[in-house]
C-alpha cells in the first residue's frame, strides 16, 4: 500500500497494486485501486513505455473525491524531477497523475528492496555476502556447507576467520559492509575487520 497524505481531508493511496517489469524498457506497467479518504474511488492503470497513468472513477462519489483529488494537486508546488545527463533538474506541474506514478515508483523501489533482501538473506546460509548493499553491488565467498554448521564445529570459527582475512579483507575498499550477521562479532573482529565494515551484533540469527 502506497499512500499520500494531501491535506486534513483528502488522502490519497494505491492499493491491490500490481505490475509487470519489461525486458524491453525501464517503465513496468501496473494496476492499482485508488482509495482517497479511505474509500475505494477507481482504477489506476499505466501501460508503460514512459507514459502517464490513466484513472477511472467506479462510481459517482468515486468521482468527485477523484475531482477534489485533482483540484488540490492543481495547487501544490511544481514537482522537480533530475534529468539523466544534464546538470538542471526539470521542472512540472503537479497532477493527480504524477503524484499517482509517484506513489507506484515508492511501491516498485520498496519491493524491489525487499526482494533484494529476501535474496541475501537466503544467499547468507552458505555465502559471506559483502559489498555496497545501498548500491546494490554484492559479492560473495561461498562454502558447500551452511555457516551455522561451520560455526558449530570446534574448528569453525577458525575457518569463517581464515576465509574473511584471506578471502575479503583484501579486497575491501572505502565504503564496503559484510551484510552477514549470523557470523558473531568476535570473529569478524578477531580477522581484522573494525566497527563499519560488519553488521553490530554479537548473536547469531536465523536466516
Amino acid at each position: 500500500m502506497n499512500k499520500a497524505s494531501i491535506d486534513q481531508t483528502i488522502q490519497i493511496e494505491l492499493v491491490n497494486i500490481s505490475y509487470q517489469l519489461s525486458f524491453y524498457d525501464n517503465y513496468p506497467s501496473f494496476e492499482a485501486d485508488l482509495v482517497i479518504n479511505d474509500r475505494l474511488s477507481g482504477k489506476v492503470t499505466n501501460e508503460g513505455f514512459g507514459n502517464a497513468c490513466d484513472y477511472t472513477s467506479i462510481d459517482e462519489v468515486g468521482q468527485e473525491l477523484i475531482h477534489r483529488a485533482e483540484q488540490y494537486c492543481s495547487t501544490l508546488p511544481p514537482m522537480e524531477y533530475a534529468q539523466v545527463d544534464q546538470e538542471e533538474d526539470v521542472m512540472l506541474q503537479s497532477t493527480l497523475r504524477i503524484m499517482l506514478d509517484d506513489l507506484f515508483e515508492q511501491h516498485l523501489i520498496h519491493s524491489q528492496h525487499l526482494d533484494f533482501e529476501k535474496t541475501v538473506r537466503r544467499q547468507m546460509h552458505k555465502e559471506i555476502i559483502y559489498g555496497y548493499p545501498e548500491r546494490k553491488i554484492l559479492c560473495s565467498y561461498g562454502f558447500s556447507i551452511p555457516l551455522s554448521r561451520i560455526l558449530a564445529n570446534p574448528l569453525g570459527a577458525q575457518v569463517i576467520i581464515n576465509a574473511l582475512r584471506t578471502h575479503i579483507l583484501p579486497k575491501f575498499e572505502s565504503g564496503m559492509v559484510v551484510l552477514n550477521d549470523n557470523i558473531p562479532e568476535d570473529i569478524y573482529i578477531s580477522a581484522g575487520f573494525v566497527e563499519g565494515q560488519y553488521p553490530q551484533s554479537t548473536q547469531k540469527v536465523s536466516i
